[in-house]
């Protein structure tokens, strides 16, 4: 008897888990379809928003993520991105690719194509990076105000709140460091003994 009521119950957990994966291989298939679409010409509800993955598609191609934003963006759609910037190996000298300039740069030009909604997913910290975090989230703030973005004033915003605003000479040490790794540096000794002397003036400051 109970190898008999078993029977049943397996059979409906097999077609259960058969049935979600036939579910979620349409809810994949659909987003699919949908990132490599063109914009539809139907009225969307207000509640509605189009969020767009930031794939790498050749620029030269109509669903390169530009023309992508502007298509959905240009009838009057509320936009959203989700981004990508990084590895894991991001995280290491020599491999940094960010800096305030060049995501405030991103921002304003996501912005222009109708980005309004941004979701990032991104595997470099605060560690290597945190003027470049500090910025994105300032100028998202401040799009709607051009002439408030400023990747300068992001830059020593973050350093007077992550360093104390008196505490100069640590404040100009740690933007020495910040500046040594970005851009993709080349790794190097020399890389590494300008980030350690850095790091040295940074230690020996007053107020560290």
């Amino acid at each position: 008897m109970q190898l008999a009521s078993r029977e049943p119950e397996a059979g409906r957990a097999a077609t259960s888990q058969r049935a979600r994966l036939a579910e979620q291989t349409v809810a994949t298939l659909s987003n699919l379809l949908y990132e490599f679409t063109e914009a539809p010409t139907l009225a969307l509800r207000q509640n509605v928003i189009v969020n767009i993955q930031a794939h790498y598609v050749a620029a030269s191609t109509p669903f390169a993520l530009e023309n992508r934003l502007r298509s959905w963006s240009t009838p009057g759609f509320e936009v959203g991105l989700k981004d990508y910037l990084g590895t894991a190996k991001n995280d290491f000298p020599g491999q940094i690719p960010l800096s305030p300039q060049f995501i405030v740069e991103r921002a304003r030009t996501l912005y222009g194509l109708g980005v309004r909604r941004y979701d990032l997913n991104v595997t470099s910290g605060f560690g290597a990076s945190g003027p470049t975090w500090w910025a994105l989230a300032k100028a998202f703030w401040e799009l709607d105000n051009p002439q408030s973005v400023s990747a300068t004033s992001y830059r020593q915003d973050f350093l007077d709140n992550a360093f104390g605003p008196a505490n100069t000479d640590l404040k100009a040490a740690m933007d020495g460091f910040y500046k040594t790794i970005e851009g993709r540096a080349l790794w190097s000794d020399n890389l590494v003994g300008l980030m350690y002397d850095a790091l040295d003036q940074a230690f020996h400051s007053p107020g560290s």
